[in-house]
């Protein structure tokens, strides 16, 4: 197949252009805050099953809490009324039994209160972590929209510079004849790579170093003849 210099320098031009789009196509899917989204994804995951577990334990200590204070409120209900009766009772057992119960009631009102007071340290603390554990989660939901905002933006520019260099290379084909085209395009599809620069005995298809027959081969061919690398059957351009 026959092709100008112009052309086949046009062709060579094209596949750099190829490389560039594929290039942008790759910086598009290895966005360095994909990856940074997915680790933010797992310690959100981390942090809202930290969360729960606050969220559990501080209901869980308010259950516990509320139950105490209902159950000193049933105790003050009863010595309020054991008091009435004593101070009303005749019956010197009677009497008796009710300053026993009572006793037993302060005693049982005292346990409770410091039992309060206990928990309330405990639903003190649970309702701090809670708060540390949402501190925690809220903060990588920030992040997580911050780096997403990045994400786009990165993305944006890397669209506009794909969508340039589609257009350059838009432009660029209509410089290269149909034929020799199509053969850039069917190589480029088997192998990833179309053409290639022949520097200095060197093919940039292979990156590696022609024999001496291989470009007494190539030398004998008009520079307007396509030529091929001999070991991947990328078409080569002299430069």
């Amino acid at each position: 197949m026959k092709a100008s210099r112009e052309q086949q320098l046009a062709l060579l031009e094209l596949a750099k252009l190829d490389t560039e789009v594929a290039r942008h196509n790759r910086s598009l899917k290895q966005l360095p805050q994909i990856a940074k989204l997915r680790e933010l994804e797992t310690q959100a995951a981390t942090a809202r099953a930290h969360y729960l577990e606050a969220q559990r334990a501080l209901e869980a200590a308010e259950v516990q809490e509320k139950r105490t204070s209902d159950d000193i409120e049933t105790v003050l209900k009863r010595l309020t009324q054991d008091e009435k009766r004593l101070t009303a009772a005749s019956d010197a057992k009677l009497a008796q039994n009710l300053q026993h119960e009572i006793a037993t009631l302060l005693t049982r009102k005292e346990n409770l209160e410091l039992q309060e007071l206990e928990l309330g340290e405990i639903t003190a603390d649970a309702q701090k972590n809670l708060a540390e554990t949402k501190a925690v989660l809220d903060a990588i939901a920030t992040q997580g929209k911050e780096t997403q905002q990045e994400a786009k933006a990165a993305a944006a520019e890397i669209r506009a510079q794909l969508e340039a260099t589609q257009e350059e290379r838009l432009n660029k084909e209509t410089r290269i004849p149909k034929e020799l085209l199509t053969e850039y395009e069917e190589m480029r599809g088997r192998t990833g790579i179309g053409a290639a620069a022949l520097r200095n005995g060197v093919s940039e298809a292979s990156n590696m170093k022609l024999s001496p027959g291989e470009l007494a081969e190539i030398n004998a061919i008009p520079e307007d003849e396509i030529i091929y690398d001999p070991q991947t059957g990328v078409i080569l351009v002299r430069i």
